[in-house]
């Protein structure tokens, strides 16, 4: 498969995080629950879009504290 960019939107639309699936290898991205800076994010809902250069997908993710 050709690299994937995942990004992570709060309900509000901002930007939480940016992946690069690419340098993860494999088919699989982890996200460790943090945002850009580091910092652990709140609980609640995010929405996810991957894109690579054949697909877009989006999705949600819960969060639970």
């Amino acid at each position: 498969r050709s690299n994937a960019t995942i990004q992570i939107y709060d309900m509000a639309g901002r930007r939480v995080r940016t992946l690069d699936k690419g340098a993860t290898g494999g088919d699989e991205a982890i996200w460790d629950a943090r945002n850009k800076d580091g910092d652990e994010v709140a609980s609640g809902t995010y929405l996810f879009i991957i894109q690579s250069q054949e697909d877009t997908f989006t999705g949600k993710i819960i969060v639970l504290r």
